[in-house]
């Protein structure tokens, strides 16, 4: 029984805290609203790729196609540069890899 009273209200707490993240503000009519006054942020007009160090734990023919998808496929596709460890089998050198990318 308390444990169906917990989840009902850690339900009602969510449907809380959703419905108050999605209240729209309204507009504060003192403020002039003429457009073309709002300063618009510039988009750089060439984007710089982001870098993701992937570290393995084994090499095999599995891995070996993940790597060749994210290096062929996803990362051009989404701007991303991959960096790819060998097979890593302690804490040593997962952090050398990670400190190295």
């Amino acid at each position: 029984m308390k444990k169906k009273l917990a989840l009902l209200l850690a339900s009602i707490m969510m449907v809380m805290g959703l419905a108050a993240c999605g209240s729209k503000e309204t507009p504060d009519p003192s403020a002039p609203s003429t457009p073309g006054t709002e300063n618009e942020t510039p988009t750089p007009s060439e984007e710089e790729n982001v870098t993701i160090a992937v570290a393995w734990n084994a090499i095999d023919a599995t891995t070996q196609t993940r790597m060749t998808y994210l290096e062929d496929h996803l990362g051009p596709a989404l701007g991303i540069d991959f960096i790819f460890s060998e097979a890593i089998s302690d804490t040593a050198q997962l952090m050398t890899f990670l400190e190295n990318s």
